[in-house]
Order: structure tokens, then C-alpha cells, then sequence
């Protein structure tokens, strides 16, 4: 077995592979998407690198057939490793081989990077026992909710309440409210922004900020609502609800497919508000992390 770098001359060959295992809860890792155009888009924007920042394993020949891959998406704010994979081929070969990328992998990370983070469905028994095995902790596991777009509900406010998007004016109040609700989260406050695929619509009560949701299109035209917050003192009012439904809204608008999210387990408050909005789940993914522990939805 040899471990290398990544190719361009590879990739179908691993987009093939973690379709394959996508499929399958007992691979399935939360990160990666299932598609094939998708996921040969994710592994291209994973920083720093792209694909030229992957590991593959392969048979010891040059041309050898592909035994696994290992999947690096690493950033110094916060300074964190998020691993997508490993994905193997040999379900009978799969620790050797595993353990061989991550080993690799960890030698490609700089000095800075100490914190790491895997995310798999509860189901494979096969991550949980590598996580455990590198000395990753695990924390409490997170529903996968999903919703159709065929319908967007009507959530009413207050006369004094409207949502907008994100304006230079809200930033700071947006960052105390985030930092506040997630800390430790895998974006900071003051990174949360807009672009071609991402909004931030925030909630006013006159010209205060009382809440935001964080919305983006993915690259397989999937929504992903990947943070909401509402101020203490606003809560039950709503206004979560709104947010959400405006989310939608935006999703459907821009040709998404359908929207998900991920929710702790735990966190009655939330799921009861997404149960509402008529968001169904799909499956519980577990984190497993060294270095923080960091809060959820």
C-alpha cells in the first residue's frame, strides 16, 4: 500500500468511490455529499488545498487501484482539521488503511491546526471505533432534518418586526449574538457574510437586532440553514419561526432542491420549532472532536 497525495488524474475514480460508500450508513460520512458532480465540486473547494490537498491510498504500484481517501479542510480560525473520511474500499482492509491516511494526514497539518473534528452517521460502528481509537471525544449527537420547498409556511410578527439582509450597521451585534449562542462554532462571528451562495438575513425590532439566520446553497443545490439565533429576551416570540420561514423563502427563490439542517438531538426547543415547519429527519450524524468542544443548534 502506498499513501499519496491526491491527483487531478484520481478524481473519478474517488468520486466513484464515496458515492459508493454515501450510500451506505455504516460509511456514510456527514461531511461529503452524495452526488457524484457534488462531491467532485466539494473535494475542489475544500481548503487550503483542493484536491491537491487529499490523500489517497493506493495499492503499491503508481497505478495501482485506489484503496481509500482522506479528505483535508483545515483553517486557522479556528485552528481546526475537519476530516471528510476516511472513505474505504475493503471493508476487510478498512483499519489498516484508515489509520494509514490519518497518520499521513496529521503529518500534513501545520503546528497551528490543534483541534480536529470527524462527523459520520450513528450507524457505522466502523468511524465511531477509529474516532475512538485516535483519542477523539465524542459529543452528543445532532438530528439531520430535511424540508421540501414546495411550500413555504406564513409566519406572522410583530408590526415593529422585519427581516432583511444583513447591512454593514448589524455586524457587530450579529458576531456578540453568534459567539454567544455558538462558541467555539466552526465560523466566528465576525466571518459570518454573504456572497453568490451564502445570506444572512437578520431580524429587526425597529433598529435593533434581535436575531439572524445563516442560509447558503450548496454545491449540489441543496439549502443548508447553518446557524439561527434569537437574543434572549425575544424568544417565544416567533421570531425563529420567521426566520426560518424567510430562509425558505430564499432557498426556493435561488432553485434549491430542498433544505436541510443539522440540530443537537437534544435540543427540544429547536426540533419542536423545526417539527412546526414540517422538517422531517433523516438521520442522526455524530461529531467526534480533540482539542474543544463546541456548541450546536
Amino acid at each position: 500500500m502506498k499513501i499519496r497525495l491526491m491527483r487531478p488524474s484520481d478524481l473519478d475514480a474517488v468520486v466513484a468511490l464515496v458515492v459508493a460508500r454515501q450510500a451506505d450508513p455504516v460509511h456514510h460520512i456527514g461531511y461529503l455529499d452524495a452526488e457524484p458532480q457534488a462531491v467532485a465540486s466539494q473535494l475542489a473547494t475544500l481548503e487550503p488545498d483542493g484536491i491537491g490537498g487529499h490523500l489517497v491510498a493506493v495499492e503499491e504500484a503508481d497505478d495501482g487501484a485506489l484503496l481509500g481517501f482522506l479528505g483535508l479542510d483545515w483553517d486557522n480560525e479556528p485552528p481546526r482539521v475537519w476530516w471528510h473520511g476516511p472513505v474505504i474500499a475493503d471493508v476487510n482492509q478498512w483499519d489498516v488503511v484508515a489509520d494509514a491516511l490519518y497518520v499521513a494526514g496529521l503529518a500534513r497539518l501545520p503546528a497551528t491546526v490543534t483541534e480536529q473534528e470527524l462527523f459520520h452517521d450513528a450507524r457505522s460502528g466502523l468511524l465511531a471505533g477509529f474516532a475512538a481509537r485516535h483519542g477523539f471525544t465524542r459529543e452528543p449527537g445532532s438530528a439531520v432534518l430535511e424540508r421540501s420547498l414546495t411550500d413555504i409556511p406564513s409566519v406572522p410578527v410583530a408590526e415593529d418586526v422585519s427581516i432583511a439582509p444583513l447591512a454593514p450597521t448589524d455586524r457587530q451585534a450579529i458576531a456578540t449574538l453568534h459567539d454567544t449562542t455558538f462558541p467555539g462554532a466552526h465560523v466566528p462571528g465576525h466571518r459570518l457574510s454573504a456572497g453568490e451562495r451564502r445570506r444572512v438575513l437578520v431580524a429587526r425590532r425597529g433598529t435593533t437586532v434581535i436575531g439572524y439566520v445563516a442560509v447558503e446553497r450548496q454545491l449540489d443545490d441543496e439549502g443548508y440553514i447553518d446557524f439561527l439565533a434569537v437574543t434572549a429576551a425575544q424568544r417565544g416570540a416567533g421570531i425563529g419561526a420567521a426566520l426560518v420561514a424567510a430562509a425558505l423563502g430564499w432557498c426556493r427563490e435561488r432553485g434549491c432542491t430542498g433544505v436541510h439542517l443539522t440540530v443537537r438531538e437534544q435540543n427540544g426547543t429547536a426540533r419542536a420549532l423545526y417539527d412546526r415547519l414540517d422538517f422531517i429527519e433523516t438521520m442522526i450524524a455524530i461529531p467526534w472532536r480533540t482539542g474543544t468542544t463546541m456548541a450546536g443548534h
